[in-house]
């Protein structure tokens, strides 16, 4: 490899998504409207939520609203793009304890597939590493230890979802 072709791979560094995929015991409907809506998150998160199905609606998550204002958990999320019960993406940001990458923004998409008429597949794809590291090179270390932090944190999220919805079939 020439020096460009190093250069040009030290400023855009490929990181791979986080790509978590599951069955859910839920029709599609049901699923939907537990990731899409405020009453529907909430009740399988049990914590504050704030979701407006829009373009640059709210997707915010406030897994600790006893913390101060800007630590409380997705604050200044919000929703990219949606199909009605097939494609939703919204921005996601970093815990608190990532103070770079805190403030700065990656994305996530969700596919839903129904299998049968009672139960969805999910497919959650979490972007942005490459693009944050390329902006932020001298955060690297801070931006794949976020990555790694989404990596295992997805799974318990989706795990929080599986169970609820196991529970009301």
């Amino acid at each position: 490899m020439g020096e460009a072709e190093k250069s040009a791979v030290a400023l855009h560094p490929h990181v791979d998504p986080v790509v978590v995929e599951m069955d859910l015991p839920g029709s599609l409907c049901n699923v939907w409207h537990a990731l899409t809506t405020t009453d529907g998150a909430q009740a399988f998160l049990g914590c504050n939520v704030q979701i407006e199905l829009c373009i640059g609606g709210p997707y915010e998550i406030l897994f600790d609203a006893s913390q101060p204002a800007g630590k409380r958990g997705s604050e200044t999320c919000a929703i990219l793009s949606f199909l009605p019960q097939r494609i939703l993406s919204f921005t996601w940001n970093a815990p608190p304890q990532f103070t770079h990458a805190r403030d700065r923004h990656t994305w996530v998409i969700i596919e839903l597939e129904p299998v049968t008429a009672n139960e969805t597949s999910l497919r959650l794809t979490h972007l942005g590493w490459s693009e944050q590291i390329s902006q932020h090179p001298d955060h690297r270390e801070e931006w794949l230890a976020v990555r790694t932090y989404f990596a295992n944190a997805w799974p318990r999220f989706f795990s929080a979802l599986q169970r609820h919805l196991s529970d009301r079939n």
